[in-house]
């Protein structure tokens, strides 16, 4: 047995590993027609989803949750903003320590997003019986607790 408890090595069961399979299939087969409709790059979805996580966040905050630069990060978050999805607080001069958040526009696009990512998610477990799909949020809602 490993010592994170499954026996497998890296600790990551093949049945986790093919239900994540799975579901990466099922979200990415869309994903990039969503994107290109959008005309959004995964990194600025990602950065919206923080914000609305925090519900404001500052450049600085964005680049160290995403791993970029603050150059790129800057770039990132002024698409946004000239595409109306964010919007930035003038409170302070130093543009690193201005916060950013969702716009109606960002927060609709989110929404579009969510219901996007519901209809894949029901895709996938569609032909899963009904007691097993109760089964499986049961377990996921334990192992939720643990994250």
């Amino acid at each position: 047995m490993m010592a994170n408890g499954t026996g497998e090595p890296g600790g990551v069961p093949p049945e986790v590993r093919a239900f994540h399979g799975a579901v990466m299939r099922e979200v990415m087969s869309g994903l990039s027609v969503l994107t290109q409709r959008h005309e959004l790059t995964p990194a600025q979805i990602s950065a919206m989803f923080r914000v609305r996580s925090a519900g404001s966040l500052t450049l600085s905050q964005i680049g160290a949750e995403l791993g970029l630069t603050s150059g790129t990060t800057s770039h990132l978050v002024d698409r946004l903003v000239r595409r109306d999805l964010l919007v930035r607080t003038e409170a302070d001069p130093d543009r690193r320590h201005r916060h950013v958040r969702l716009t109606p526009a960002g927060v609709a696009f989110l929404a579009e997003f969510d219901r996007w990512l519901d209809d894949a998610l029901a895709r996938l477990l569609r032909p899963v019986p009904a007691d097993e799909v109760r089964d499986l949020t049961e377990v996921l809602g334990r192992l939720l607790r643990h994250l």
